[in-house]
Order: structure tokens, then C-alpha cells, then sequence
């Protein structure tokens, strides 16, 4: 059975979130969730600051890259930063990170990952959200909606 799992924040006591992860740490979780069965993945990011997505997605793109894992691991799922952060919608995500989603914003981002973000959660009800889903599919990126309290 092959499954290829869009939404893997972490496994095995480690977060891709985590601002102190080192890409052993990050290498040695793919290798044990692809030896458990997933035969591909998205590693996730949860809604952050700047500074962690700087970090984070380079630290992982070097690390996927040095160990030949470029099919296994083709991108980045982004859950948030464009959620909503009321109560109800933004869960155990940080609401002070949570930023308005425009296409700029999902510019910056796609740089850091070097257009590897291949998922991106967001809420529907955030103004900008439109054109930004717009944008986000001329840069071959689906778009989920969640962590939304979206009436429309």
C-alpha cells in the first residue's frame, strides 16, 4: 500500500516547527516514517514567525536535497500563516503570528521555499483571501481551506 501523507507536522518526538530542529533530527524522523510506510510527504509547518520559515524550510530543503529524497519529499504543506486567529479557528496555532493573506505574503514565503510550498491552508473568511488563492494556483500551489470560521 503506498500512501503519500499531505499533512505530516512531525512524528517520533520531533516538529518541523520546532526552532531549534537540526536537519539530523529532520533526516532521521523521514527516514523512520518512510520505513513505517509512507512512501511520500509533505513536511508541515504550522502558522510561525518569519524568522522560522527562514530557518526551517531552507534547513530541510538542504537536508532532502543532500539525501536524495527530492521524490519523497517534493515540498512543504504550510498550515496558516493565513488562518483565522479567533478563537474556535485558530487551535494550538500561535494568533500572534497569524498574518492577512496577500499575494506579496505568499510571495515571500514561496521564495523562502524555494517554490517548494506545495500545499497551503488558509481561511476562506480573511480578507485577501481570494486573490491570494488565485495566486497560489498560478504558483502551482493547492490551496486547503481550515482553521477558518468561513460563513460564505
Amino acid at each position: 500500500m503506498k500512501c503519500f501523507e499531505l499533512q505530516l507536522n512531525g512524528a517520533y518526538g520531533l516538529d518541523f516547527s520546532d526552532p531549534e530542529m537540526t536537519a539530523d533530527e529532520f533526516l532521521k524522523c523521514a527516514e523512520k516514517a518512510l520505513e513505517a510506510g509512507i512512501t511520500r510527504f509533505l513536511p508541515t509547518i504550522v502558522t510561525s514567525g518569519l524568522d522560522l520559515y527562514r530557518r526551517n524550510l531552507p534547513l530541510m530543503l538542504r537536508a532532502i536535497e543532500k539525501a536524495g529524497l527530492t521524490y519523497e519529499i517534493p515540498g512543504f504543506h504550510l498550515e496558516g500563516p493565513f488562518i483565522s486567529p479567533l478563537p474556535g479557528a485558530v487551535g494550538a496555532h500561535d494568533p500572534d503570528a497569524v498574518q492577512s493573506p496577500t499575494p506579496e505574503a505568499l510571495d515571500q514565503l514561496n521564495a523562502i521555499a524555494e517554490g517548494k510550498i506545495r500545499l497551503l491552508t488558509l481561511a476562506a473568511e480573511r480578507e485577501g483571501a481570494p486573490e491570494t488563492i488565485r495566486h497560489a494556483k498560478t504558483l502551482g500551489i493547492t490551496v486547503a481551506l481550515g482553521h477558518q470560521l468561513a460563513d460564505r
